[in-house]
């Protein structure tokens, strides 16, 4: 413990000043801006669940698992307040520019592990969407971060144990939102591009993750392999979802939306810009 603490102390240091500097970013107007949305019915869902009166299999939506949901609920039970559910949201906002800093700190070394998790702190996006809206979802940031920094890491130390960790982690992430299984393909064309990734194959480790991920995901899983017509008729009702562009014109507009989704990510600032540099000049 005397040797984690010698090597670590300076990462846990900005860990802690990016997430005390995400923290203040979040609180003005947490309770104001945005006005309060349908997310009252998920907080209504785990104040229910703090109270005894719902042990449930799946979260609100039929694709979330009860992750999330119960870790609101167990916020509710330490503070039932109507303001309890921004507050717990902006706590893991901050988390999430902590972890950031973890993954970037993994892939490049303190500085860029501090850049990283700095234009977490600061982005506009994450601000007014993930840490004041009190969605389930808006855990799977900081979850999506945690597995990759794990995996990033076990591969790079040869140690199956971070696998295993990525690997639950990833699971946990996916409860909150199914989107995260968009970066499985990444996650293991990159594991696997190593000139010695055969060697995974013979050991444990390997399998314990994938385990461990099954594990995490068992709840949406579980419901989804009992009650499929449950969920055939819940993708009926989102046909939306699946709607293919009409035109080239339309495809295009929607990728330039994406572009600038993604540019505002990184700003920060919120407005509507024009395009996509527009944030970047404004990155803090």
């Amino acid at each position: 413990m005397k040797n984690f603490w010698a090597r670590y102390r300076a990462d846990v240091g900005w860990m802690i000043l990016l997430g005390a500097i995400a923290l203040a970013a979040r609180l003005p107007a947490l309770f104001t801006i945005p006005r309060f949305t349908d997310e009252v019915l998920e907080w209504q869902f785990a104040f229910e669940i703090a109270r005894g009166a719902r042990n449930p299999l799946l979260g609100l939506q039929p694709y979330l698992g009860p992750f999330g949901s119960d870790l609101l609920a167990f916020a509710l039970w330490l503070a039932p307040h109507p303001f309890t559910p921004r507050a717990f949201s902006a706590l893991m906002g901050a988390l999430t520019a902590s972890a950031t800093y973890a993954l970037g700190a993994a892939i490049g070394g303190r500085r860029v592990g501090f850049i990283a998790g700095l234009l977490m702190a600061t982005s506009s996006a994450h601000i007014v969407v993930n840490s004041h809206i009190a969605y389930v979802n808006s855990l799977t940031p900081l979850f999506a971060a945690l597995s990759l920094t794990c995996v990033y890491v076990a591969r790079g130390r040869d140690d199956g144990r971070f696998l295993i960790a990525s690997g639950f982690l990833f699971g946990l992430a996916a409860q909150t939102h199914p989107l995260t299984f968009a970066l499985g393909p990444g996650i293991v064309l990159w594991f696997f591009s190593a000139r010695s990734f055969w060697k995974w194959f013979r050991r444990p480790a390997l399998y314990l993750a994938l385990g461990a991920a099954l594990l995490a995901y068992y709840p949406v899983w579980y419901a989804l392999w009992t009650q499929p017509d449950f969920f055939r008729a819940q993708v009926v009702t989102r046909s939306y979802a699946f709607a293919l562009p009409s035109s080239l014109g339309e495809y295009t507009g929607n990728a330039q939306g994406l572009l600038v989704e993604l540019a505002r990510m990184v700003g920060a600032v919120y407005p509507n810009l024009s395009a996509p540099r527009a944030y970047l000049l404004q990155p803090l």
